[in-house]
């Protein structure tokens, strides 16, 4: 539970979500997701946020460890992700992500 104190106001807002490695949209609310030139995905929050958020991924699969995710750009109203496979090339990969910013 994310409980609000007196320096930082009212608790953060949250959109999570997770995407398969087709880029569609598997589980999460508040958002919606399309696939773009890459390839990549982009995440389109339903409504945006107050202030830029921090855009987290991480890959989900049995791949090896230098396959991984990046968060190629990010504003208040979406942001482009990327995955790479274990030579560094841009690949269509599940991951998840949680983008978070204050609520005030």
């Amino acid at each position: 539970v994310v409980t609000a104190d007196a320096d930082c106001g009212s608790p953060p807002r949250i959109i999570w979500g997770y995407i398969d490695e087709s880029g569609a949209k598997i589980a999460g609310y508040g958002f919606t997701v399309e696939t773009v030139t890459g390839p990549g995905v982009k995440i389109r929050f339903k409504t945006g946020f107050r202030e830029l958020p921090a855009v987290i991924v991480q890959q989900h699969g049995s791949g090896k460890t230098t396959d991984n995710a990046l968060v190629y750009s990010v504003n208040t109203v979406e942001a482009t992700v990327y995955n790479g496979n274990n030579l560094g090339d841009k690949a269509m990969r599940a991951f998840f992500f949680m983008a978070i910013a204050g609520n005030d």
